[in-house]
């Protein structure tokens, strides 16, 4: 009877042990895809000023749309615009990060004096698995 009784807490010790460790490591998942997600973001919202409006196009020129922006499903929804090709990719994925991030940047608005550009910047990063993702976005007018 002891010995089934400390069996059992030996195996509740273990589950409490395994399920503490899953939980610290979807944090730490978590955040490396948030730190991704902040690198690419900052890397794409310092390149705005260099890119010019015909760089853009409706289906999207590595990662450059022109869109509306009240479109019905906007492109950071729809998941074909995350595959390779239709979105910028980091230069560099973060240790420990299972890709580098992306990022698409859409032209929302633009007056024919170059001094007015509205643009959606939206990054995808990534944990230490693809099935971990953070979505980060940011509106810029230059």
């Amino acid at each position: 009877m002891v010995i089934a009784m400390l069996a059992t807490l030996g195996f509740a010790a273990v589950q409490q042990s395994t399920l503490a460790f899953s939980m610290s490591r979807g944090q730490i998942d978590l955040r490396i895809a948030t730190l991704s997600a902040q690198n690419a973001l900052t890397a794409e919202l310092s390149l705005l000023d260099a890119l010019q409006v015909a760089d853009f196009s409706p289906q999207g020129n590595n990662g450059l749309y022109r869109t509306e922006a009240f479109a019905a499903l906007p492109l950071w929804q729809q998941q074909s615009t995350w595959r390779a090709g239709a979105c910028r990719p980091a230069p560099h994925a973060l240790i420990g990060s299972a890709a580098p991030a992306c990022a698409i940047v859409e032209l929302l608005r633009h007056e024919p004096d170059k001094n007015y550009r509205a643009f959606r910047v939206t990054v995808r990063g990534y944990g230490s698995t693809s099935r971990s993702t953070v979505l980060l976005q940011a509106y810029a007018v230059l």
